[in-house]
């Protein structure tokens, strides 16, 4: 059966049929081409025309889905995650319960104890400074030895205690806490609670306040 679009079957084009189309599409870069050159452009058209037809269009792969993001921890997950063992510096261990005094020797004029301890961190620890209302002892300081989760209270007073001096320098804010990836979890011993995956090798230097340094849990 020969191909013949409408309107040509008076042109040279005419006599193009199924069987010459593969012996067509071999010789087009040869030396057998149509000697007429209205036949040689018909002919060119209709090779490319059929090789578009044959071949199927490309499908288009649909993307993967973007993965939610982690949605953050409450303190019951908090309870069931590994904890990283840490190294801090000028500290002692004391049991996470209510009445524990948060700094010793006791400073009678700024007596603070431990209040309303949450159930689910009643088997932690916490690091008790030697004293309060050190300017020079309010930076938390330690290094982590084991990969886990690390969570800090702050005291609430953000920048706060006083007058300016070189110690605003190294408050850190919530905003920056949350660039360094620490992610808040609410109030917890009466202050920000903030808790972070570390790994083994990290070092931190934690200061939000003037006289009352962060705690450490453990």
């Amino acid at each position: 059966m020969a191909i013949v679009p409408a309107g040509t079957q008076n042109t040279p084009f005419a006599w193009i049929a199924d069987r010459d189309i593969a012996s067509m599409a071999l010789r087009i870069n040869g030396d057998a081409k149509p000697s007429n050159p209205s036949a040689d452009v018909q002919y060119r058209l209709k090779v490319i025309a059929l090789g578009s037809a044959a071949s199927p269009a490309p499908v288009a792969v649909p993307l993967p889905a973007p993965s939610p993001a982690p949605q953050p921890l409450t303190l019951s997950d908090l309870a069931n995650q590994t904890f990283a063992e840490v190294e801090v510096q000028g500290v002692t261990w004391a049991p996470l319960r209510d009445g524990e005094d948060l700094y010793r020797p006791r400073n009678s004029k700024n007596l603070q104890q431990l209040q309303s301890v949450p159930r689910e961190l009643s088997r932690r620890s916490f690091t008790r400074f030697p004293m309060f209302n050190r300017i020079d002892g309010a930076t938390l300081r330690f290094t982590i030895k084991t990969d886990g989760i690390v969570l800090i209270a702050f005291n609430g007073g953000w920048g706060g205690g006083g007058s300016g001096g070189a110690w605003q320098r190294e408050c850190i804010s919530k905003e920056a806490l949350a660039q360094q990836g620490w992610q808040s979890i609410g109030k917890m011993v009466d202050d920000d609670a903030f808790y972070r995956m570390c790994k083994a090798g990290e070092t931190f230097q934690l200061r939000n306040n003037k006289y009352a340094p962060p705690i450490l849990i453990k």
